[in-house]
């Protein structure tokens, strides 16, 4: 199909293949006669053999042939309509004018199809061959336009006029003229019934609206085609008039308005309702549903609506229902509630759109009770039972809700002992909540310089602090902080001179009787005391104690013997050595073995009492309970013992006396030991 937009791009190649400065003329076509006149100043499309002489060169019969004359040029696309021959016409020549054909390379040498410029032939035909859809080139070129020529015939440039045109009706390659009743292409058909016109403007467009027809020769279906090529008011965006029975817009619905796939009753069809702005749900498949339109078009309105809504029971008109009593409606039926949820169907003031208080009871029916009271207080977290709150963590809450308090000024939730009022103790906290910390506490502790480390401190350097500076401890006994070898418990030598486990007693005193040792003379070279302990290992035995005669121990360190009681040198025998000369009397220092007047057994060497001499009077009067047998004796009671004899035979009145003398004496020394 040959359209203005084909011609124009077969042109448009046309100038592409051809040089730029060709004389390219308009295209030439079957039924169309060109005419023109060459002049010496049109292009030469051979272009020049030799630039010194002049000389052109020609093609198409004389292939760059050397001639003494120029060769301008007019060139005319050609464009194939068909498979076939064609055949040119050139008139009216007023010399000599050579036609030729070129292929589609526009080549004046190598691209010849067919044609001449040899001098003096006839030139007023030409013949060739070409393909549908081929863009060839018809050349006319004007013989001569030199000065020197001897040819006769040749073109000056007064020159140069022809008629150039297609013998149509000889020509098969020419399409039928469709609009011109006819048979241009010579094939018996005339016009649109010609098959080369199936694509024709005047045969694919017959209504002249400006749309093709549907025909396959003229592109086929399509969203540009025309559905309907005898009406002139119907093509692809034309204006649809409804159900007038013409599709005029080509979309193929002239009965669904509404486009929901069904036509309107008013064509015969079953939808109910085809207004696009109301009907678009509306047709015998459509789903029901409340709004009050007969969707499925049976006549009838919601029944079996696909979006009923579920409504509650309201027994106490609140506006709440009993979600465990519902119905499924278009409507809310009469007592029923859109919303459900009521925890207590007969007590309006119960349902989840009332207001919580704090009254103990869960009015807005959340499962809850006083939460988010519109009458609650702020109060505040006291994690640690203290009574007083964290300031960090309010919120809004009933009194007594949990372990929540009024009270905000808590320093620190976490620790039960500190809070405002708290008492301070040494314990790394502010207990009092002041910002302060272990300050004015109550339980400061004493702790004592220890200069020598050895874990007890000097009493005389003290601090009252809770925690001890270095080189400070707890303990404060000790009696010499120059020494890390005096402290209490340390271990202790006697009769250093030093208290090594601070208990205070005399070194040189260990069984502790308040006497000094009498070794302490030759343990560290000092002066032996007087009186000194004779025995510092028995706090029994010192100057001065109880001295129970004849047991062994010299308990009062007198240094007498302990079995010589009367001090006479002789032994009263308690002491059980053998060989010992026993003393006759141990409580009278003048009886013993061999004293003056007695043997060595302590006989009289004679029975003769001496003159002046009394025998000695017994002491007849028993011992008193409270007097020891063991108390040593005075010089006094000796004397007493001792026996006065007058005139050979006893003086009773001298030894009555004598007899209350020792019974005085007794009872002196008797009190006096008590």
């Amino acid at each position: 199909m040959i359209t203005p937009l084909s011609l124009l791009l077969a042109l448009g190649a046309a100038r592409a293949a051809c040089p730029e400065d060709a004389a390219v003329q308009e295209p030439l076509d079957c039924f169309t006669s060109v005419g023109g006149t060459l002049s010496d100043a049109d292009s030469e499309l051979g272009g020049v053999c030799s630039a010194a002489l002049g000389y052109d060169c020609y093609s198409c019969g004389a292939p760059e042939s050397e001639l003494s004359e120029h060769g301008p040029e007019h060139i005319y696309p050609f464009y194939c309509q068909a498979d076939g021959e064609v055949v040119l016409e050139l008139l009216g020549m007023d010399c000599d004018l050579d036609v030729y054909a070129l292929d589609d390379t526009c080549d004046p040498y190598g691209g010849c199809l067919s044609g001449d410029t040899t001098e003096g032939l006839d030139d007023g035909a030409l013949t060739f061959d070409c393909l549908a859809g081929e863009t060839l080139y018809v050349v006319v070129e004007g013989y001569g336009y030199t000065r020197d020529s001897s040819y006769a015939d040749y073109c000056d440039g007064s020159g140069g006029d022809y008629v150039l045109s297609v013998d149509a009706d000889a020509s098969g390659a020419c399409h039928e003229d469709c609009d011109n009743e006819t048979d241009d292409d010579l094939d018996g058909d005339i016009d649109c019934d010609d098959d080369h016109c199936g694509g024709d403007a005047a045969c694919c467009d017959v209504d002249g609206d400006g749309y093709y027809s549907e025909a396959d020769a003229c592109g086929g279906p399509g969203e540009d085609a025309d559905c309907d090529d005898s009406a002139a008011d119907a093509f692809p965006g034309g204006t649809e008039v409804w159900y007038d029975g013409v599709d005029q817009d080509c979309d193929g619905n002239d009965g669904d308005q509404d486009g929901d796939g069904y036509d309107a009753e008013a064509v015969g069809g079953e939808d109910c309702d085809d207004d696009p702005a109301t009907g678009g749900g509306v047709s015998p498949d459509a789903e029901e549903t409340c709004d009050l339109v007969d969707e499925d078009c049976d006549g009838a309105v919601d029944e079996g609506a696909t979006d009923l809504a579920t409504y509650f029971r309201d027994a106490d008109e609140d506006g709440y229902g009993d979600s465990a009593d519902t119905t499924d409606a278009c409507g809310a039926p009469e007592g029923y509630a859109e919303v459900g949820g009521d925890c207590d169907d007969g007590d309006p003031t119960l349902n989840p759109g009332a207001s919580e208080t704090c009254d103990g009871i869960d009015e807005d029916c959340d499962g809850a009770v006083d939460e988010d009271a519109v009458d609650a207080e702020v109060l505040y977290a006291d994690a640690d039972g203290d009574g007083y709150g964290d300031p960090g963590d309010a919120e809004a809450a009933c009194a007594g809700d949990g372990d929540r308090v009024s009270d905000a000024t808590d320093c620190d939730d976490d620790d039960a002992d500190s809070f405002p009022g708290g008492i301070e103790v040494c314990d790394r906290a502010d207990n009092d909540c002041d910002g302060e910390i272990d300050n004015a506490v109550k339980d400061k502790r004493t702790w004592y310089l220890d200069s020598d480390g050895d874990g007890f401190g000097d009493p005389e350097q003290a601090l009252d602090i809770c925690e001890p500076p270095e080189g400070y401890v707890a303990y404060s006994s000790d009696c010499d902080d120059s020494s890390d070898a005096v402290y209490p418990g340390a271990p202790d030598d006697w009769y250093d001179g030093v208290d090594a486990d601070c208990e205070g007693d005399n070194d040189f005193d260990a069984d502790a009787d308040a006497f000094v040792a009498l070794k302490y003379d030759a343990e560290v070279g000092g002066t032996a005391p007087d009186p000194g302990d004779c025995d510092d290992a028995d706090g029994a035995v010192h100057p001065g104690a109880y001295d129970l005669w004849y047991d062994g121990v010299d308990a009062d360190c007198a240094g007498n013997d302990d079995y010589d009681r009367d001090g006479d040198g002789y032994p009263s025998g308690e002491s059980g050595e053998p060989g010992e000369v026993i003393d006759c009397d141990d409580d009278d220092p003048e009886l013993y073995p061999n004293a003056p007047g007695l043997d060595e057994d302590c006989e009289p060497e004679d029975t003769a009492p001496p003159e002046d001499t009394a025998p000695p009077v017994e002491d007849t009067a028993p011992p008193e309970d409270t007097a020891p047998p063991e108390v040593e004796e005075t010089d006094g009671e000796a004397d007493s013992k001792r026996c006065s004899t007058s005139g050979g035979g006893p003086d009773i009145p001298a030894l009555l006396m004598a007899l209350l003398f020792v019974l005085g004496a007794r009872r002196r020394r008797d009190i006096s030991q008590a």
